[in-house]
């Protein structure tokens, strides 16, 4: 984000629809609270998921909701804690171009309203990159956008 290059602002461009400085500073002063939370993170703020163990966080959970690997509560900026479902195991750890793990990880802590606050307009990274093609202004909030600006590199 320093650096500011011809090929970062391409980047930024391919994930946000925009290389204007106030969607720039809004990364990257959200880009410096991840960061914070990220590495701060141990073994305590995971739990396996349970609709019981999101009341106890503070939030009613999306019980039902195929395809959900893992869930936060937003408002939770005290325990960050990260709801890990059944289905995060059967993930690849990292991948370039599809979900993975570390996209999942990214995707629910950019959530936090201490980090992002960001919302899940809509799912995936193929959709956030065209939602950044028609440059629909959500994607400076979505999940995917600010995950896959993050965590995918081509």
């Amino acid at each position: 984000m320093q650096r500011w290059h011809t090929t970062d602002q391409q980047w930024f461009r391919q994930w946000f629809g925009t290389t204007e400085a106030t969607a720039r500073n809004e990364i990257a002063t959200g880009l410096q609270r991840m960061n914070a939370v990220l590495t701060g993170l141990t073994p305590a703020n995971f739990i396996r998921y349970s609709p019981e163990k999101m009341r106890h966080v503070g939030c009613v959970s999306r019980e039902h909701n195929v395809g959900m690997v893992a869930e936060v509560c937003a408002p939770d900026t005290a325990t960050h804690t990260i709801a890990i479902r059944l289905d995060f195991y059967t993930l690849r750890s990292r991948h370039r171009s599809f979900d993975s793990q570390l996209l999942t990880l990214v995707h629910e802590v950019s959530h936090f309203a201490d980090v992002f606050g960001s919302l899940d307009h809509w799912y995936s990274t193929h959709k956030a990159k065209a939602r950044a093609r028609i440059q629909d202004p959500r994607t400076i909030e979505n999940a995917d956008n600010i995950a896959g600006y993050i965590v995918c590199s081509e």
